[in-house]
């Protein structure tokens, strides 16, 4: 299955890229997503400090991963 994730803010520094496409064989739920690419990219973030989206709707981490979704891992905003 085709799953591509879009880098924004912290991210997309951390993976210097702005997107990845990623062909999982396997049942993958967002959690075990992230796990994956927070080992690949060291991303500083743990899971319960970043909200979950796939295709333009927020999902929880028990989400399993579809083909062709395109998921985008939100970090923290702060405003001043």
């Amino acid at each position: 299955m085709k799953i591509t994730i879009k880098y924004f803010a912290s991210f997309r520094e951390e993976s210097c890229m702005d997107e990845e496409v990623l062909f999982l064989k396997e049942t993958t739920t967002l959690k075990e997503l992230y796990a994956r690419l927070r080992k690949k990219h060291a991303f500083a973030l743990n899971l319960n400090e970043v909200r979950l989206a796939v295709n333009e709707s927020y999902q929880k981490e028990s989400y399993v991963c579809q083909d062709e979704d395109v998921v985008v891992f939100i970090p923290p905003i702060a405003g001043g």
